[in-house]
């Protein structure tokens, strides 16, 4: 019996430490790597006719993250790029909305247009004449449980691979 609980405790304490483990993707198409959490779905790179986009997505899709990139266009007309056929509906943003990294990335909330009931969040950034733009969108609640959790890691994981 003993033998029983021992294992199933080392099988949880395994498994709740590799629930946190993170992958990092190194992109060097568009000169950025960052993690995400290790179960998530990484669907590559795909090159349009005048930036890049990436995915990644949780388990089951509660979460979902694309990256734009461009040299071509600037964050606010990738912004105007359709995800899928969904259009970005920004909020108006409050002050405490901002979010200032070292590279001047600031935040925006919103919905799809399609579908009000996905919250959006999205993030834009320059460095140099590289555009980003970064979408996250969920459900509300499983959206602040990710804030709550995961989001800073991900967003204070990002580094540029020309640095």
């Amino acid at each position: 019996m003993q033998k029983t609980i021992l294992v199933g405790l080392l099988f949880f304490m395994a498994w709740g430490l590799y629930g946190q483990a993170w992958m990092q993707l190194r992109q060097e198409p568009i000169q950025i790597a960052y993690k995400i959490p290790y179960n998530w779905f990484v669907g590559g790179l795909e090159k349009q006719a005048d930036y890049w986009r990436t995915l990644n997505t949780a388990p089951k899709g509660h979460i979902n993250m694309l990256l734009l990139y461009s040299e071509e266009l600037r964050a606010e007309e990738l912004a105007q790029k359709a995800v899928w056929n969904y259009h970005f509906v920004g909020l108006d943003s409050l002050p405490a909305d901002s979010l200032q990294g070292d590279f001047g990335l600031w935040e925006k909330r919103g919905h799809w247009r399609e579908d009000s009931l996905e919250l959006v969040r999205s993030w834009a950034w320059k460095k140099g004449e590289q555009h980003y733009l970064l979408y996250l969108w969920g459900r509300e609640e499983k959206m602040n449980a990710f804030a709550q959790k995961k989001l800073s890691k991900v967003l204070t994981s990002i580094v540029f691979l020309d640095d």
